[in-house]
């Protein structure tokens, strides 16, 4: 099953990047596969750490789209990087490894905190 989430990854310069991605389980582990080229892929990599943001407010998914990304954040409890502020739920992941690939690379996580 895929779950629909924002996720949240930090930049060079620590800001917040949030970005509309479908994350999947597999034996275990969180999966991210984002698009190549993309600022989440480049911020996976270099901080290997990222927060899942489980929401049903249709606006911030929206605005990830148009350009609107200055949603509230806060400090995640297990990882450096920010989380959504209002959700219903988030997970904060690390990498444990990746899978190389042209179109989407693919990152298996391990669940910090929930």
């Amino acid at each position: 099953m895929i779950r629909e989430c924002i996720v949240v990854t930090c930049n060079a310069d620590d800001s917040a990047h949030l970005a509309p991605m479908g994350v999947r389980e597999e034996d275990g582990a969180v999966v991210l596969a984002p698009f190549r080229p993309s600022a989440t892929l480049d911020n996976l990599q270099s901080s290997r750490q990222a927060t899942l943001n489980f929401t049903d407010d249709v606006r911030i998914f929206a605005g990830c789209l148009t350009g609107c990304r200055d949603w509230p954040t806060v400090p995640a409890s297990r990882v450096a990087v920010a989380r959504l502020r209002d959700t219903l739920a988030h997970t904060e992941v690390e990498i444990e490894r990746m899978e190389e690939d042209e179109a989407r690379p693919r990152f298996f996580c391990r669940r910090l905190h929930e």
